[in-house]
């Protein structure tokens, strides 16, 4: 299906003259209109909050938030979302995710990105390859240097037997803490419950916010954090981590390290294979920077040797430089 991008006034204007249902919906702080006709799909974008930066020149945040407004206004009235529309098992109306954002670029990569030299790069990291030649794991571990919205992957392998596996996951390291210098002079203290709680120079610790890593306490409201992020301005870099309201902030800073999610956990491979993690239906997930992600390749018996490469989806702002 071909389709078509609009400012709201001239989506409104497209859709009166098509005499079209309309359809809306909200991921994040995206919010999506659209509607179908002719075998084409007409849409408009519009965000809750900052406009992207690769996106703001052509949309300004002023137009953005007067679309916003009327909008809202047209919701509240009823005018979207009247088409009847199959439904999911659960009651939710059956809708074609999107992996790309405005602004965003397709990513598939074998290496992840160079965060260790100056300045830091795209690509240029980890290669995406495992060999294992005894029994054992062997885990190959990479990072981003921007944002990126996870989508998916693939494996291919050779050489496995019967008990041989992998695992796909992504954690948050621990967010670095040192003793006050001067006693109680720091900027947060270490909670029994083993978050980092902000302090007014008067901490027990000392937290570097360049380097902290958030972990997000839900991904909508309420939340029960103490620090807020901000994406980077142009979505390039780590992005901003400051205290934020005391139990209502969406995130966490943890000493520790945390597991977010397992994608794929003790698949087994035998012989000579490829395996796709692409679902025709996904959502994106947005990964922070410093995040990492970790493949890990298990050679169960030993005796043999098992081979694999794989690649990864993702969107992302940046890929090139």
């Amino acid at each position: 299906m071909t389709q078509r991008s609009y400012v709201w006034q001239d989506w409104l204007a497209a859709r009166m003259q098509r005499k079209a249902s309309a359809q809306s919906a909200e991921l994040g702080e995206q919010v999506d209109c659209w509607f179908e006709d002719g075998g084409e799909r007409h849409c408009c974008t519009m965000w809750r909050g900052a406009v992207p930066y690769a996106i703001e020149a052509t949309y300004p945040q002023a137009q953005n938030d007067a679309d916003l407004a009327e909008y809202d206004t047209q919701v509240a009235a009823r005018a979207f979302n009247n088409a009847i529309e199959q439904k999911n098992y659960d009651g939710r109306i059956i809708t074609q995710p999107v992996t790309l954002g405005s602004g965003q670029w397709h990513y598939w990569h074998g290496e992840g990105d160079d965060v260790t030299s100056t300045p830091k790069t795209v690509g240029g990291g980890q290669a995406f390859e495992a060999t294992r030649a005894i029994a054992g794991d062997v885990p190959i571990t990479w990072e981003y240097r921007d944002p990126v919205w996870i989508a998916g992957g693939s494996l291919r392998f050779q050489g496995a037997q019967m008990g041989d596996h992998v695992s796909f996951m992504i954690y948050s390291p621990a967010t670095g803490i040192t003793p006050s210098a001067g006693g109680n002079t720091g900027n947060c203290n270490l909670h029994a419950s083993g978050i980092l709680i902000p302090a007014a120079g008067d901490g027990a610790y000392d937290v570097d916010l360049a380097t902290a890593n958030p972990v997000p306490t839900a991904d909508f409201a309420p939340f029960t954090g103490f620090w807020n992020y901000e994406l980077p301005t142009q979505m390039k870099g780590r992005g901003t981590v400051t205290p934020g309201n005391p139990g209502q902030s969406k995130y966490h800073l943890i000493p520790a390290d945390i597991y977010l999610d397992q994608f794929v956990h003790k698949e087994r491979l035998l012989g000579d294979g490829e395996t796709f993690y692409e679902p025709q239906n996904i959502n994106v997930s947005l990964c922070l920077p410093g995040w990492r992600f970790t493949c890990t390749l298990r050679n169960e018996g030993g005796g043999h040797t098992l081979e694999a490469v794989w690649r990864v989806l993702v969107s992302r702002y940046w890929t090139t430089v």
